[in-house]
């Protein structure tokens, strides 16, 4: 980014954390009093660090965002100061002279462990009955997106029905029942290996059905800032990246690095404006997480609550990047 600077701008505390607990992680940062940090967080936006670059810049903003902190990295405009501003260039002008400014907004996820514990019962007994799986997922996404926070104060909603995609999922819970046909066949070891092959089989159906719930599930979430999302991800890598990770539960723990890879390339997918999301978890990240979780999971009850820790995991990995001229 050659010699730009940046500067780090405290937009607020994240929400669903405790005020109390944020100040003093941001007081060990800056180390200073608590009290002197009331001053800051009272202000609705406020320059902390000016002068740095890029990689600097970022460094101090995951530190603080780790602390409890919303926080962006802005472009300094070059200038004199109380100088006019710049006009903007004409076309054909260089690249470096149209260069965007650079924002980032994290991401959180409000949802609690009762409340997923109520809404995985309903889509999971919806699914029993098979007709009206839809309705039951359905269900589950409005409860997940509704529970997605921006830094910026952006809501979300789901607004899609049931009735437009309840053939989709008719057809995918018949298609989960195909491998059952193995349990038919008396040696174990060959009832194992005639389930897998019939799920790699139906795995290019399969697919195809997940692609279009995929594409319709974002057009369907409605942003308060009105900017319209969709999905651009084509068949072939997205059947390429399945029978990745497929595979990849084979090696015991690969599946882990193939899931975040795969994650990645669904938020490059992800079109929303000027928008671009990133994720930015790692596959150890991931692994580690999930053997917690399927521990804690022996007890049945805590089921839940470790899904919505994974969630808060993936959310708080989420940056959405927005490049404006």
């Amino acid at each position: 980014m050659g010699n730009e600077l940046y500067k780090l701008v405290f937009a607020g505390i994240a929400v669903g954390r405790d005020v109390e607990h944020v100040k003093q992680n941001l007081a060990g940062i800056f180390k200073v009093d608590p009290v002197k940090i009331d001053s800051l967080i009272k202000k609705k936006s406020v320059v902390i660090k000016k002068g740095l670059d890029y990689q600097t810049a970022s460094k101090y903003q995951k530190a603080l965002e780790s602390a409890g902190a919303i926080c962006r990295v802005e472009k300094i405009e070059e200038g004199i100061p109380g100088a006019r501003p710049a006009k903007k260039p004409a076309i054909g002008a260089s690249e470096s002279n149209k260069r965007s400014t650079f924002q980032q907004r994290g991401i959180q996820f409000r949802g609690t462990g009762l409340q997923a514990l109520g809404w995985g019962l309903v889509a999971t007994v919806f699914s029993l009955l098979i007709i009206p799986a839809a309705w039951g997922a359905v269900g589950l996404f409005r409860w997940l997106v509704r529970n997605v926070s921006f830094d910026d104060g952006t809501e979300a909603a789901f607004e899609g029905r049931g009735k437009e995609v309840w053939g989709y999922f008719v057809i995918l819970m018949l298609l989960g029942l195909v491998p059952q046909v193995s349990q038919l066949i008396g040696e174990s070891i060959a009832a194992f290996f005639v389930a897998i092959g019939l799920g790699l089989l139906l795995l290019p159906i399969t697919v195809a059905i997940w692609l279009k719930i995929t594409r319709w599930f974002f057009t369907k979430v409605k942003l308060s800032c009105e900017t319209s999302l969709s999905f651009k991800g084509d068949y072939m890598p997205f059947l390429g990246w399945m029978f990745l990770v497929t595979l990849s539960v084979y090696t015991i723990i690969g599946w882990a690095w193939a899931s975040v890879a795969m994650l990645r390339w669904v938020c490059r997918n992800i079109e929303g404006g000027q928008n671009k999301v990133v994720f930015g978890g790692s596959g150890w990240g991931l692994l580690w997480r999930c053997f917690v979780a399927g521990l804690a999971s022996i007890f049945i009850i805590p089921i839940p609550w470790m899904a919505v820790w994974l969630v808060r995991w993936f959310a708080s990995n989420m940056v959405i990047q927005r490049a404006s001229s």
